[in-house]
C-alpha cells in the first residue's frame, strides 16, 4: 500500500522467512543451498574464564578490567522480621512466623507421633523396657550385667538364731531379735536405755564411768584419763610429750635427765633400786639378799663392763670393772685386782 494511493498483492513473492538447519558439519538454508563447516572445527570455544586481580581473563587471550563493576559481595542482615541485602532492598518475614517447629513428639502405642503430623512405627526398635531385679546383694538388669551391692550394706549381719529388723533395705537395723527366744519382751532394742558405766540409748551410747567410778566430762585435747584416788573419780590430764627423749633416730636416749628405776629420786644417771629382798639364813647368821639387776646373754660367755673415760681429763688416770662368767666361774677385775669365784 502507498499513502493516499492503492496497493499491489505480494502474497506470491518469496519472503525471507527461511529456516537455517545444522546437520553434523553441514549448514543448510530452507529452499536454498548449504555449506560445509568442518574446516572450522579447530576454532572451538572451549576456553576458560578466570579472575586475576581486577581483570577477567580468557584462555589464550587477553582480559578486561572489571574493578569498576559492582560485585556480588553483599551482606545479608536480619533485623527483627526484616531481611535486608547490602546496597539493595529488603523483605518482610513476619508473615512466616506462625510456621514454627515448636512441635511435640509423643508415643502412641507402637508409633512415634509429632504434633499436626503423622508418625512412624517403632515396634521393631530395641526399647529400654528392662526389668531390674535384686537377688541377695546382687542388682541385675534384664539382658545386661549386674553389680554387687554388699559394700553399701550396714556392717551388722545377723548370725545363727538372730534376726535383724530394718525399716529400710539399706538402713541400719532398728531391732535385734533372738529367733530362738520365744519371749519378745527380753529383746534389746536400739531405743532401750543402757545403765551402769554406759548411759543413753543403744543407738546413742556414751561412757560415763569406768569400774563404777565416774568420769569428769571436762575433756581437753592431748589428755588422758587418770584416777583421782582422793575424789574417787577419773579426771582428764594433759600429758605433754617429753622432748628430752630422742626416739626418731632408731635409738632411744636422754642427754638431760637422771633415770630412776625403783626410785623417784635418782642420784646418778641411772639409779636402780630393788625393794624385793628376801631374808636368808646362813652359817654365819641371817642376811637379806636383794637382786638389784639381772643380765642374761644368749651364749656361754657373758661380760658386764663398767669403764671410766679419761677423755677431757687433766691426767690419763682411769679404770673400770669387768665381770665375766665362763664355764660356771665368775671373774671380777677391778682397780688392778682380779678375783675368781
Amino acid at each position: 500500500m502507498i499513502d493516499n494511493g492503492d496497493g499491489i498483492d505480494i502474497s506470491k513473492l518469496n519472503s525471507d522467512e527461511q529456516e537455517i538447519i545444522l546437520s553434523g558439519d553441514t549448514l543448510s538454508i530452507e529452499n536454498g543451498n548449504y555449506v560445509h563447516l568442518d574446516q572450522y572445527r579447530d576454532n572451538t570455544d572451549e576456553q576458560d574464564l578466570y579472575i586475576s586481580g581486577d581483570s577477567l581473563m580468557i584462555d589464550n587471550g587477553d582480559g578486561v578490567d572489571i574493578s569498576q563493576l559492582n560485585s556480588d559481595e553483599q551482606e545479608i542482615t536480619l533485623s527483627g522480621d526484616t531481611l535486608s541485602i547490602e546496597n539493595g532492598n529488603y523483605v518482610q518475614l513476619d508473615l512466616y512466623r506462625d510456621n514454627t517447629d515448636e512441635q511435640d513428639l509423643y508415643i502412641s502405642g507402637d508409633s512415634l507421633m509429632i504434633d499436626n503430623g503423622d508418625g512412624v512405627d517403632i515396634s521393631n526398635l530395641n526399647s529400654d523396657e528392662q526389668e531390674i531385679t535384686l537377688s541377695g546383694d546382687t542388682l541385675s538388669i534384664e539382658n545386661g550385667n549386674s553389680v554387687d551391692l554388699s559394700y553399701y550394706k550396714d556392717s551388722i549381719e545377723a548370725g545363727a538364731g538372730i534376726t535383724l529388723v530394718r525399716s529400710a533395705l539399706w538402713g541400719a537395723p532398728t531391732q535385734i531379735i533372738n529367733s530362738g527366744d520365744n519371749n519378745a519382751n527380753d529383746d534389746v532394742l536400739k531405743t532401750d536405755t543402757a545403765g551402769g558405766d554406759i548411759n543413753g540409748t543403744y543407738n546413742d551410747l556414751y561412757v560415763q564411768g569406768i569400774l563404777g567410778h565416774p568420769i569428769e566430762n571436762t575433756l581437753n585435747d592431748n589428755s588422758i584419763l587418770a584416777f583421782d584416788s582422793i575424789n574417787n573419780k577419773w579426771v582428764p590430764t594433759v600429758r605433754q610429750p617429753d622432748t628430752d627423749w630422742e626416739t626418731s633416730t632408731g635409738k632411744i636416749y636422754n642427754l638431760n635427765d637422771k633415770v630412776g628405776i625403783g626410785t623417784n629420786l635418782p642420784i646418778a644417771n641411772l639409779h636402780v633400786k630393788s625393794n624385793d629382798g628376801s631374808l636368808v639364813t646362813t652359817g654365819n647368821g641371817s642376811m637379806v639378799i636383794d637382786t638389784v639387776a639381772g643380765f642374761e646373754a644368749e651364749g656361754n660367755y657373758a661380760v658386764v663392763a663398767i669403764e671410766a673415760s679419761t677423755s677431757n681429763q687433766s691426767s690419763n688416770e682411769g679404770g673400770g670393772v669387768i665381770i665375766s662368767r665362763k664355764d660356771n666361774k665368775t671373774v671380777v677385775a677391778g682397780d688392778g685386782q682380779v678375783s675368781l669365784g
